[in-house]
């Protein structure tokens, strides 16, 4: 199967910053197990302090929230194709890319395209099954 024609990556934040609000989804909070509360604010704290250093060290940068390709569908280079398209107008932008990878699959996967972990974090909730692994990364921008 032929890979899709470069994503234009300004076409993603219309449907991110306009379609979410009119859904009224409930805040991530209301799903969260009562327990796994403390893990979720101190990783927002984190991930907070991060983008707070990012801004200081960089100005202006990308952030990436999340790419995710169909299980299905994986394995093609789709995810590959859209981190990339990111990673040019970055590039072209002179800008600086942040990311928080969960798993050190993920960690070791964005790490293959020049991104470099800033902290780690890791938690678990007892009484819960699972974990959170956190590879807060940047890929500087190119030339630095």
């Amino acid at each position: 199967m032929p890979l899709p024609r470069r994503p234009r990556v300004s076409s993603f934040w219309p449907c991110c910053c306009f379609t979410l609000p009119l859904l009224q989804l409930p805040q991530t909070e209301a799903f969260l197990h009562p327990a796994a509360m403390r893990i979720w604010n101190e990783s927002g704290d984190l991930w907070n302090l991060m983008f707070n250093k990012m801004y200081d060290r960089y100005g202006e940068f990308y952030n990436i929230d999340f790419i995710g390709v169909q299980p299905d569908l994986a394995g093609n280079g789709r995810g590959r194709a859209v981190l990339q398209a990111i990673l040019e107008d970055a590039g072209s932008a002179g800008a600086a890319v942040f990311l928080a990878a969960i798993g050190k699959a993920n960690r070791d996967w964005y790490g293959r395209y020049g991104f470099v972990v800033l902290q780690e974090y890791s938690g678990v909730t007892p009484g819960l099954l699972g974990h959170l692994d956190l590879a807060f990364m940047v890929r500087p921008p190119l030339g630095e």
